[in-house]
């Protein structure tokens, strides 16, 4: 049994970092808005061993904390130097709250991360 459930949240502590520019508002250019979220990308396992089978990201979101819908598969979303991104494009006026898990190649997947939101103008 993969580790990686146990190690996920605490990898990406960086997503509810708000004041660190983790979640920005951006406008999608079709008149709508949209968020980019950044996270850390984990690199070991629970036990310390480097992580060697990640597989992808899923994202969940929904309009009231805590609360999500089905979950959204990102693959392996688009990561550069340890630092992964993904645009949710055209959202409508509100308060959206965003976590983030990973898994593995065996389908184990880690616990969510700590919740992220942005509101939409």
């Amino acid at each position: 049994m993969s580790d990686l459930w146990k190690s996920f949240a605490s990898a990406i502590l960086l997503v509810t970092a708000c004041s660190e520019g983790v979640i920005t508002s951006s406008n999608t250019g079709n008149g709508g808005h949209g968020v980019t979220l950044t996270w850390q990308a984990p690199t070991n396992n629970n036990d310390g061993s480097a992580l060697t089978d990640l597989a992808g990201y899923r994202l969940y979101q929904g309009t009231v904390s805590g609360g999500y819908g089905a979950s959204q598969d990102l693959g392996v979303a688009t990561c550069s130097t340890g630092r992964c991104s993904y645009d949710v494009p055209s959202l409508t006026p509100g308060t959206y709250y965003f976590a983030v898990t990973a898994y593995d190649t065996g389908g184990y997947e880690s616990v969510l991360s700590n919740e992220a939101s942005a509101t939409v103008p």
